[in-house]
């Protein structure tokens, strides 16, 4: 609408012009074909053609002109338009990475905060951990987050199904072979109002214990701990005075 009415009187006099042209054309025309208008005649008629000629020529360039402005003022708003429609499929792309951060962190991957000192030194309360929710194939040695009790822990897999756990004065015995376990600085004993000694982990199961073996709460008191109430395999650990 804007274009329209900002060429309408550019048009109208360009048409005015066009008009005057096609008349000088067709007087230069006959008077080319009159034998008794001699080459002065011819001169004025040629000049008063090319006078009118420049000015349709003028007047097509102010139309022009008019219609170069206002596309470029139509352009201008294309660009303003097009910029918001950036800005919102950006929008767009970002939700959806949040998205799929959400179902990622939910479905496939966990945190846990760790508040209890029943893994020292290996996690300490305050450390972060990562944690793979689909690896439930356990092995000894593996840290799971689980659950008992309400609260969630961090244990290690000390035996799995089949396996036979036994605590004597010589220390943990898994299959009659005392272990020998890296990192663990305290010693392993029962405890008077836990589970009896020796047992056989069942199947789906797990045996777990704390790092800390002096005062973690682990299968010594509570028993084998069901696969199906592990939340997965603990993958990395984020100290906290890295944090």
């Amino acid at each position: 609408m804007t274009l329209s009415v900002l060429n309408r009187p550019s048009t109208a006099r360009h048409a005015a012009k066009r008009t005057q042209v096609q008349a000088a054309k067709r007087t230069q025309v006959q008077a080319a074909n009159r034998p008794e208008v001699d080459a002065a005649n011819r001169s004025e008629v040629d000049a008063a053609f090319r006078i009118e000629e420049d000015a349709v020529n003028r007047a097509q360039g102010r139309v022009v002109g008019g219609v170069e402005e206002s596309a470029g003022q139509v352009g201008g708003l294309v660009v303003v338009d097009s910029a918001w429609r950036r800005l919102g499929w950006l929008g767009v792309k970002i939700g959806v990475i949040c998205g799929l951060g959400v179902l990622l962190f939910t479905l496939v991957y966990g945190f846990h905060y760790a508040v209890d000192p029943g893994m020292t030194p290996t996690v300490k309360a305050g450390d972060l951990t990562l944690f793979y929710r689909w690896d439930k194939d356990y092995r000894a040695g593996d840290l799971v987050v689980l659950s008992h009790g309400g609260e969630t822990q961090i244990r290690r897999v000390i035996a799995v199904a089949g396996d036979s756990v036994n605590i004597t004065e010589e220390g943990l015995l898994i299959n009659g072979a005392l272990q020998m376990e890296a990192g663990i600085y305290q010693s392993t004993e029962r405890y008077i109002e836990g589970v009896d000694f020796p047992l056989v982990v069942p199947d789906g199961e797990v045996f777990v214990l704390g790092d800390a073996r002096e005062e973690a709460v682990d299968s010594r008191i509570y028993g084998t701990v069901s696969v199906s109430d592990t939340q997965g395999t603990v993958i990395t650990v984020l100290k906290r005075r890295n944090l």
